[in-house]
């Protein structure tokens, strides 16, 4: 392999982002950008950010700590939720361009089974706080 194939395989790899298409909800990363609304899919279809989408994974959490008082679905995803309200207030995982028109939200949280069994990752997403759609690539990753 020459130097300049080597550098183009470089830039392809850290620029590709996540793969489009069909992507079960487990194996959403940080920059995904979603065709469907909702937080409940088994499968989402990853789209180009620059196109019209509902809704963008910027964050992971690891729900492996302090969670025991969690005993329901319903209070799982609360508090998954307001650490996802976090990020976005202290403009962690966003870009600038991530102001008062967008919303956050919880996707793919565990059950409290699964949380049990170790299965402790769930993402955040944002969408437009009017429902409308998002336009770009509202992810930044941290340093």
């Amino acid at each position: 392999m020459t130097v300049i194939g080597l550098v183009i395989a470089v830039i392809v790899s850290v620029f590709s982002g996540p793969a489009w298409g069909p992507t079960e909800a487990a194996a959403l990363q940080p920059g995904s950008c979603l065709a469907e609304k909702g937080a409940d899919l088994a499968v989402y279809t990853v789209v180009d950010c620059d196109q019209p989408h509902p809704q963008q994974v910027f964050a992971e959490i690891d729900l492996s700590r302090n969670t025991a008082q969690y005993t329901t679905q319903t209070s799982l995803t609360s508090y998954a939720g307001e650490i996802c309200a976090r990020f976005l207030e202290y403009g962690l995982f966003v870009t600038e361009a991530a102001d008062d028109t967008v919303t956050t939200g919880p996707l793919a949280v565990p059950t409290p089974e699964a949380l049990a069994a170790g299965s402790s990752r769930a993402l955040c997403t944002l969408s437009g706080a009017d429902g409308s759609s998002l336009t770009g690539d509202l992810y930044r990753p941290m340093p």
